[in-house]
């Protein structure tokens, strides 16, 4: 989409945002939710999601979009949506990277503290 690009509204930014979004509803709507859809199509589809989210987020700072209130209150209830199937981190990924980093601090303490004191030595 162009208006991600270059953040200028032309004539064929919101049939083209309508497009993409009807093509998420619908296969979203063909497997009945988006943890469903199969591997080898939920990466076009989640580029699509990004894409949307991307553009919603610039229509409604855009002066030039001209957007009624009501209009920029369902697109945020869209685009809300749009965040929580797309910008999560798994419980599991956030212990596992809490676990990794209390281990190698623990592990490498030393290096740490040589290499942060011998770079403040030459600073003063």
């Amino acid at each position: 989409m162009e208006y991600v690009a270059h953040h200028k509204i032309n004539e064929g930014t919101y049939p083209s945002l309508a497009v993409l979004i009807r093509d998420i509803d619908k296969q979203v709507k063909e497997y009945g939710s988006f943890a469903k859809i199969p591997a080898e199509v939920v990466g076009n589809t989640r580029n699509d999601m990004y894409l949307v989210d991307e553009a919603l987020r610039n229509l409604m700072k855009d002066q030039d979009s001209e957007l009624l209130k009501e209009e920029v209150a369902t697109l945020n209830t869209y685009k809300q949506s749009l965040d929580a199937s797309t910008k999560f981190i798994p419980t599991w990924v956030k212990v596992s990277v809490a676990i990794a980093l209390g281990l190698g601090a623990m592990v490498g303490w030393k290096r740490i503290v040589i290499t942060v004191g011998e770079k403040m030595a030459r600073l003063t």
